[in-house]
């Protein structure tokens, strides 16, 4: 390890403030060594007033001193310790002068290697897509944002500014950035150049003409000092074909070690798959060059690193959009896949947009979000003309399908295969999920997508192959298209479908459809359907006329006892109005005792006037007058007119 002040490599080695710090340094250890105690730059910080990270700075080489007062401070201390003459302003100030004269040389010849070597004065690279920064979403007003939405520092951005940071103070180095696809990787490498800005002398290179490995090839050995070798997409050097790979390992590792050509910086970005592949031979040069130069980022945000995405979304429409949609955390994915996927759906052929149009019409008509394979295949044709049909091939789906599947930039494609969890049993058949941008750009476009070519297509095969789920959900979701479907149905000879349909719209509209649905269950022959679909209507939609009309026609064709039972079935799970239908159907058959007994409970357990009046009918029909007059007793009792003037009326009392 270097002795304080004693920079063994990097910009500052031939400092001459450096040397006589470390000199002083020198004699103080040796006359304080002899008194038992020690010299260290904790105590020379703290006897001199001078920041400890300051003196650290110096004692490492990190960074030269500038001001004199700070310099004389220390250098006093340390004279002292020394038992010197203390160095005056004067010639502390003479040692800056010769260190700046010596920097200004430096960069001089730096920028004369600069005219002779590769790359571009970092300040003149300012357009981060140049260097293959995933461009982010553009919200609908885009006027005052900055290119790029702000960002937030993670644990792996700390880590890369230590090699920054140590190229910054002469000693070169390797980083390269390890995660999936678009997880922010090159805009954590953009992000590292603020600190190279600052340090001021630096240019970059990024090889990629007229390959990328040919150029880093042909032009690594004319590398100089302050450059940073930008390779993105490292595998793409690395991996090359034949011995290309090993090649520009071998001469990255040159230039890394070189220090007539330090500092230089490398930086790269690969994704997790490619760098198992590339380290597979731990002897190969391109082993060892990435041996050590790895550093590996979240692909997701989580914990305070999502809350402090969250915070700067109140600032950026494109982080809002990120933090409100992008799925399990996957914020930068969402940034740089939405663009992608966009341009994957504008620029798809003819069979991919259709089933692309496809799907998003089922979202917008309240389809979950699992599509049945078979749906899709049906669907789709709907929004292809008859040459686009004719010209599509055998295997347009399979085909439609591919392009659809494919991921964009660490999201989804625009339908993704879904693939059940472990545990959970696998469905009939395969079903795929639309990605939610297109689901959001779906209701933006909805004239285009609401208007395929083929509607009695489209409307068959959700007919055909939707679950009756589904087929609840988009009759809840969209009540105007009833009136298609069921001609729809009936034009194909399946009114119970139809019925199945319209019943599946109960909540949504009553009215003539609900007539109808009950109107063809009975005209088939699906009487008990009928019962059920006319008492809903009976509940939900008005009187009960026209289903109690029904049960009279069943009864009176000889169907009573099924009538009955199915009445009664409906007493015991409690629903109150069979009581008085009991009693009106066994009237209507002329069962009286029967009715009375049923108009009885419907009279106590839900006083109907309308029971109470055939109740007491019956039992004056039947000459019961005593029981008749039990029943109007109470009323009369409580002194009512109206059940004093029916007993009057009927002879159970006396008029006065």
């Amino acid at each position: 390890m270097p002795k304080p002040f004693r920079p063994a490599a990097g910009a500052h080695v031939s400092s001459q403030v450096l040397a006589e710090l470390a000199r002083l340094w020198d004699q103080a250890v040796h006359h304080v060594g002899r008194q038992g105690a020690q010299v260290t730059q904790d105590r020379l910080a703290a006897e001199s007033g001078v920041a400890k990270t300051t003196v650290n700075s110096w004692a490492t080489g990190k960074s030269l001193p500038r001001d004199v007062d700070q310099l004389a401070k220390v250098g006093g201390v340390l004279a002292a310790w020394a038992r010197e003459k203390q160095v005056t302003h004067r010639e502390w100030s003479q040692l800056l002068a010769a260190d700046q004269e010596a920097r200004a040389g430096l960069s001089a010849a730096a920028a004369g290697d600069r005219d002779k070597g590769v790359g571009r004065p970092l300040s003149e690279v300012t357009d981060p897509f140049a260097l293959e920064v995933h461009r982010p979403i553009t919200p609908e007003r885009a006027d005052d944002l900055p290119p790029l939405p702000p960002y937030v520092q993670r644990a792996h951005d700390a880590r890369l500014a230590q090699v920054v940071a140590q190229a910054v103070a002469g000693q070169s180095g390797m980083a390269v950035l390890v995660a999936g696809s678009s997880a922010g990787k090159t805009r954590a490498l953009w992000e590292a150049l603020a600190l190279l800005r600052e340090a001021d002398g630096w240019r970059l290179w990024h090889p990629f003409d007229p390959t990328r490995p040919e150029a880093a090839v042909a032009e690594l050995d004319r590398v100089g000092s302050f450059t940073v070798v930008w390779l993105n997409e490292t595998q793409e050097y690395l991996g090359a074909s034949g011995d290309g790979g090993e090649r520009v390992a071998a001469k990255l590792r040159s230039l890394l070690t070189d220090p007539a050509r330090a500092p230089v910086l490398v930086l790269g970005t690969l994704w997790p798959e490619h760098h198992a592949a590339l380290v597979q031979q731990s002897t190969s040069q391109v082993a060892r060059v990435l041996d050590g130069a790895v550093i590996e980022l979240p692909e997701t945000f989580t914990g305070a690193d999502l809350d402090a995405v969250a915070r700067a979304a109140g600032h950026d429409a494109r982080l809002a959009a990120a933090v409100e949609h992008a799925e399990d955390g996957h914020i930068t994915q969402y940034l740089a896949g939405v663009p992608a996927l966009l341009e994957r759906y504008r620029t798809a052929p003819a069979s991919a947009r259709a089933l692309m149009h496809a799907a998003m019409e089922l979202r917008l008509l309240g389809h979950g979000p699992a599509l049945p394979r078979a749906l899709l295949a049906a669907a789709a044709p709907a929004y292809l003309t008859d040459t686009q049909w004719d010209l599509a091939g055998e295997d347009w789906f399979e085909a439609a399908l591919a392009y659809a599947s494919v991921p964009c930039k660490g999201v989804r494609g625009p339908l993704t295969l879904a693939r059940p969890r472990s545990g959970r049993p696998d469905s009939e058949q395969p079903t795929y999920r639309l990605a939610d941008s297109l689901v959001q750009i779906a209701k933006s476009i909805r004239p285009e997508v609401r208007a395929p070519i083929h509607q009695d297509a489209l409307l068959s095969a959700i007919l055909t192959h939707a679950s009756p789920a589904n087929l609840t959900r988009i009759a809840h979701a969209t009540p105007e298209e009833g009136d298609y479907f069921k001609r729809i149905y009936l034009r194909t000879d399946r009114a119970a479908d139809a019925v199945a349909w319209l019943m599946a719209r109960v909540g949504a509209r009553y009215g003539l459809q609900s007539m109808w649905i009950a109107k063809e269950l009975l005209r088939e022959g699906r009487i008990w359907e009928g019962l059920c679909w006319e008492q809903r209507i009976s509940e939900l939609a008005g009187p009960a006329g026209n289903f109690r009309d029904t049960l009279q026609i069943m009864s009176r064709k000889g169907r009573t006892e099924e009538v009955l039972a199915w009445l009664r079935t409906r007493a015991a799970s409690g629903r109150s109005d069979a009581l008085e239908l009991m009693g009106f159907i066994l009237r209507d058959a002329g069962r009286f005792d029967e009715a009375i007994t049923w108009y009885r409970r419907a009279e106590a357990e839900t006083h109907s006037p309308e029971a109470e009046f055939w109740l007491l009918m019956l039992l004056l029909g039947q000459g019961r007058t005593d029981e008749a007059y039990a029943v109007l007793h109470p009323r009369i009792q409580a002194g009512d007119p109206e059940a004093l003037a029916i007993a009057e009326r009927y002879g159970l009392i006396q008029s006065d």
